[in-house]
C-alpha cells in the first residue's frame, strides 16, 4: 500500500531559537565539495515526501535539473535530511548546498551568528501554510465561521509551532481571542484525524498534507486555508524558499541562478499540471511512497506557490519581517532575503 505524503510543516518551521545559537555559532563550509565534473550540487529535501519540496522531485522527475546541471558544468543530487535542524547543520557543515527553509527561520539563524551565513536566493511559497480543518459534525451548522469555534478545543503539533502560531494569530484577528480558546498539541499528523472524530477537538491547524488526511477520511472539512490568503493572515505574502550559505552564492553564483531558475521552471510545471497527471512529474521514488492524498494536498498548497510568483518582491520581504518578528526573531534582517529578477 502506498504511503501518504507526511504533514511536513513542522520540518522546516520548527527550529527553535536555542536550536539555531548551536547551529548559527557552529562555522559554515562553502559547499560544493566534489569536483568530479564541476562542483557537486546536494539539494537537501525532508525525509517523508514534504510537500515544500514538491518543486525539487519535480525538477528531477522530469529532468530539468539533469538538462540545467549539464549546461551549467555541475552535477547535482537530492540529499535528504531529517527536519530543518539537520538542514541547516548540514548546510553549515557544507555537506548540503540548498534546502527549503522560512525567512524568518534564515534571520534567526543570521542574527544568532552576528552574520548573514544563510540567504534565501528564491521565494518558493508564501505564508504560513497553515489550514484549519474543522470537525466534519459541524460543516452544515458552523461552515467558514471561525467564530463560530469561539471556546472550543483547538489542536495543534506542538507548543511553538507554525500551527500554534497560526491559531493564536487568526483567533485574535477574528475577534474571539487565543486565550478564550482551548488549545491542545496534539503531536504529530496520525492523531490529528482520530482527535476530530472523537471528538477531542473541534478544530485543528495543521499543512495541507494532514488537511487532505483528514478530508479523505472524513473527519473534517476546510474551515478556512491561509495558503495564498491574506484574509485572516496579514503575514500571508511572508517568504519561504530556496535556501543556500552565502559562501555557496559567492563561489558559485552561476550554479545558484541554474538551480533557481531550475526550480522556478518545475514549480510552474506543477502549477499547470491538472490533478490528474501531477505525479507524472515526480522522481520515481515518489511516485512510489507519496502518491496517496499528494493530488488534494497540493490543490490546498498551491496558492502558496502561485503567490510566491505573483506577490512584489518588497511586500514578501516585508510580510517575511514582520512575521520574524512575531516569532520572536531578534533584528530580522531584510538582507537575508537576496531574491534577484526572475526568481
Amino acid at each position: 500500500m502506498k504511503r501518504t505524503i507526511r504533514a511536513a510543516v513542522a520540518a522546516p518551521a520548527a527550529v527553535g531559537l536555542a536550536a539555531l545559537v548551536a547551529l548559527g555559532l557552529a562555522g559554515c563550509g562553502s559547499g560544493g565539495g566534489d569536483d568530479r565534473s564541476g562542483p557537486g550540487v546536494r539539494i537537501g529535501q525532508y525525509a517523508g515526501f514534504s510537500l515544500f519540496d514538491a518543486p525539487t522531485y519535480a525538477a528531477f522527475g522530469t529532468g530539468l535539473m539533469d538538462r540545467a546541471a549539464r549546461d551549467g558544468g555541475f552535477h547535482a543530487e537530492r540529499k535528504t535530511v531529517g527536519n530543518g535542524t539537520d538542514l541547516i547543520a548540514g548546510m553549515m557543515s557544507g555537506a548540503v548546498d540548498f534546502g527549503v527553509l522560512p525567512a524568518a527561520t534564515v534571520m534567526a539563524v543570521n542574527a544568532k551568528r552576528g552574520a548573514p551565513v544563510l540567504k534565501t536566493v528564491s521565494c518558493t511559497f508564501d505564508g504560513a501554510a497553515i489550514v484549519f480543518v474543522g470537525a466534519a459534525k459541524y460543516e452544515k451548522t458552523r461552515g467558514d465561521d471561525i467564530t463560530a469555534y469561539d471556546g472550543g478545543n483547538w489542536g495543534y503539533s506542538k507548543v511553538g509551532s507554525q500551527s500554534e502560531i497560526l491559531g493564536k494569530l487568526v483567533a485574535d484577528k477574528v475577534g474571539i481571542g487565543w486565550k478564550n480558546q482551548k488549545g491542545i498539541a496534539l503531536g504529530p499528523v496520525t492523531a490529528y484525524v482520530p482527535a476530530l472524530k472523537t471528538g477531542k477537538v473541534d478544530i485543528i491547524m495543521t499543512d495541507a498534507t494532514g488537511a487532505a488526511l483528514a478530508l479523505e477520511q472524513k473527519a473534517g472539512y476546510v474551515v478556512h486555508n491561509t495558503n495564498g490568503s491574506a484574509e485572516h493572515f496579514a503575514q500571508s505574502a511572508a517568504c519561504n524558499g530556496l535556501v543556500t550559505t552565502a559562501a555557496f552564492a559567492k563561489k558559485h553564483p552561476k550554479v545558484v541562478d541554474a538551480v533557481v531558475r531550475t526550480q522556478g521552471e518545475a514549480r510552474r510545471k506543477l502549477l499547470d499540471t491538472g490533478s490528474g497527471a501531477l505525479l507524472s512529474l515526480m522522481t520515481p521514488d515518489f511516485r512510489k511512497s507519496a502518491a496517496d492524498g499528494f493530488p488534494r494536498a497540493w490543490e490546498l498548497f498551491a496558492p502558496a506557490v502561485r503567490a510566491a510568483d505573483t506577490n512584489p518582491v518588497d511586500v514578501q520581504v516585508k510580510a517575511a519581517v514582520e512575521y520574524a518578528r512575531i516569532q520572536g526573531v531578534p533584528n530580522p534582517d531584510p538582507k537575508a532575503i537576496d531574491v534577484g529578477e526572475g526568481r
